[in-house]
């Protein structure tokens, strides 16, 4: 189900802060496991203590009788250029199939890897996890987490798996998030389950939709995240007309490993229209900054103009308050080019990027031909790069399926990666990843940058620079540096502000308080 919504607020240029990145010449995409078959959804992982592990977990369908589909594992340890022959794991029962693997590292190297088995039929499943000590090599027995009987909303559909690393009172907790399976009569529901002793055994499950429910919204999947003080995160969309008119994005969190949970919204959308768009594929995803307990980045697929395109908003302050939506796709806007299937994460040391499906090289139909694009940010989501491209080869479009429906997306310090399938060969659907390699950010680059109606440029500059303004109105503006320190204050009632300033090459910020709204535009001095 795909879910339209329009956030509010006017439209926002985007925060165009373009870093230069000097690139190698692009690799071609790597096949992961090259074969006849058909290779669906997956999950990937990079390993916390080895920047070059990788470990990819995927839905394979297996032709040896008795014919299944069953998790497949891979591994790589030289980042991504060769990978390891694959494991397959054992179903729970003979003749059974699985779907939706999720994988997570604890920060001492130990993975999990969480999916469902079921029989054909549906009627009888269980969610499990696993996990492997030497990196994906081999795999521990299976620990049952929720069972199709143990809720009558069938919650065994989309499991997401996070753990706490934060090394505080909860540290190791496993938390895995499922939702009511689609086939379940609405309303759907999303649950919480945990284990406090890494996988062995789980506990019961609690409703995460509580307080503000998902209403008849379907497949509103829960995806969580743990800060870096050990607060678990839930995001999921509600839909609640008795709540809300508008569809909104609801965060619940937990500050007791998972005991219990309150509900807050993130985001509320202008538009009611909920349709079951079958040639895109919405998604989102909650990320806390693992060097930042105040660092919250939500990102999403979003029609707020005529096409669909990748919004992110972010908090500082644990949640509390959220950022005007920032447009994180830079095509031009209303060009038709239509973004979906987004995914997103957080590298250990607090770099961001999401990855997406992008159709902007063809014509941008729906229907067109997709590569994967990214967006990268350094700052917690105040911006984002310009956006590169990943894939090198188109993937023609799949009406989606049950198995199609998520990429891969990690990294490290300096390199993007992301997995994904496609028919690009028309006979069997594979499973690619590639790699976007950025050097270390020196500066930004010589860009104009916009938010909210202000410009500010050049940019880097020496001290020397100029705020345009939409219109004239009293305003202050000031100069703040890395510490908070404001280091320049004036008025502006005209529709420009020239500055210059003696200070110490560095980042900088430039603060604008006009009526009730505040705006700040980080901007370097060389």
């Amino acid at each position: 189900m795909t879910f339209l919504f329009t956030p509010t607020r006017n439209l926002l240029l985007t925060v165009a802060i373009v870093c230069n990145f000097n690139f190698k010449a692009q690799i071609a995409d790597i096949p992961i496991n090259p074969n006849s078959t058909w290779n669906g959804e997956e999950s990937l992982a990079i390993d916390p203590l080895n920047p070059n592990h990788l470990v990819v977990a995927w839905m394979k369908f297996i032709f040896t009788p008795p014919t299944s589909v069953m998790i497949a594992t891979s591994s790589s340890t030289n980042g991504g250029l060769t990978w390891s022959t694959p494991v397959n794991i054992t179903h729970n029962k003979p003749l059974w199939t699985s779907a939706d693997p999720t994988l997570v590292f604890k920060n001492d190297g130990t993975l999990y890897l969480g999916f469902i088995d079921s029989n054909t039929a549906k009627d009888s499943a269980a969610v499990f996890v696993t996990k492997s000590t030497n990196g994906g090599t081999a795999w521990g027995p299976l620990s049952k987490v929720v069972d199709y009987n143990d809720s009558p909303d069938l919650i065994f559909d989309r499991p997401w798996l996070t753990i706490d690393n934060s090394g505080g009172p909860y540290n190791g907790y496993l938390y895995l998030v499922s939702m009511s399976y689609k086939a379940d009569p609405l309303p759907h529901h999303v649950y919480l389950t945990r284990s406090t002793n890494g996988g062995t055994t789980w506990g019961s499950h609690i409703l995460v939709d509580n307080t503000i429910p998902l209403g008849p919204s379907v497949q509103a999947m829960g995806v969580p995240t743990v800060s870096k003080d050990g607060r678990l995160y839930i995001a999921y969309l509600s839909y609640n007309p008795p709540q809300s008119p508008f569809p909104r994005f609801i965060y619940a969190l937990s500050t007791d490993g998972g005991s219990t949970l309150t509900n807050s919204v993130i985001l509320t959308g202008l538009g009611t229209s909920i349709t079951n768009d079958t040639l895109l594929q919405y998604s989102y995803k909650l990320d806390a900054n693992p060097t930042n307990s105040t660092n919250l980045i939500f990102t999403y697929v979003d029609k707020s103009n005529s096409d669909y395109d990748i919004y992110s908003t972010n908090s500082n302050n644990g949640g509390v308050n959220w950022s005007v939506p920032t447009r994180v796709s830079s095509d031009a806007l209303n060009n038709g080019n239509n973004q979906d299937m987004l995914w997103a994460n957080f590298s250990t040391t607090g770099k961001y990027a999401a990855t997406w499906r992008d159709r902007r090289a063809n014509s941008g139909a729906q229907n067109q031909p997709y590569k994967i694009w990214g967006s990268y940010s350094g700052d917690g989501g105040n911006s984002f790069s310009s956006n590169f491209q990943i894939s090198q080869t188109d993937g023609p479009l799949q009406i989606p399926i049950d198995g199609v429906d998520f990429l891969g997306c990690v990294l490290n310090d300096t390199i993007v990666y992301t997995s994904w399938t496609d028919k690009r060969n028309a006979t069997s659907n594979q499973l690619f990843i590639n790699k976007f390699k950025l050097s270390n950010v020196t500066s930004i680059s010589n860009q104009e940058l916009s938010k909210n109606g202000i410009k500010l440029f050049p940019n880097p500059n020496t001290g020397e620079f100029t705020l345009k303004f939409e219109k004239a109105m009293p305003r202050q503006i000031e100069i703040i540096d890395m510490t908070g320190k404001v280091v320049h204050s004036v008025n502006c009632n005209t529709n420009s502000s020239k500055i210059l300033l003696k200070l110490v090459p560095g980042n900088y910020f430039a603060k604008v308080a006009e009526n009730t709204k505040i705006i700040t535009i980080p901007f370097v001095i060389e």
